[in-house]
């Protein structure tokens, strides 16, 4: 079963905005196992679309699996 409640989608939204504002840098894997973010792309596109300057890079893990982690720009 799906629980895509709105608290639970403004919970997550602030965790990834607490984690980016004081750690710098989440990946996919890291989203789903801190803060049980399943699409993390969705939240980023929320957090863009209010405003947040975020990047994303590629990167490749010990075993050359790509992956991709995401920043707060830079100005």
């Amino acid at each position: 079963m799906r629980n895509n409640s709105p608290l639970k989608t403004a919970t997550q939204t602030q965790a990834l905005t607490n984690h980016l504002t004081n750690v710098g840098s989440i990946s996919g894997l890291e989203a789903l196992s801190l803060y049980q973010v399943v699409s993390l792309t969705k939240i980023i596109s929320v957090l863009k679309q209010k405003g947040m300057q975020i990047v994303g890079i590629w990167r490749h893990d010990n075993l050359g699996r790509r992956y991709k982690r995401y920043f707060i720009a830079q100005a």
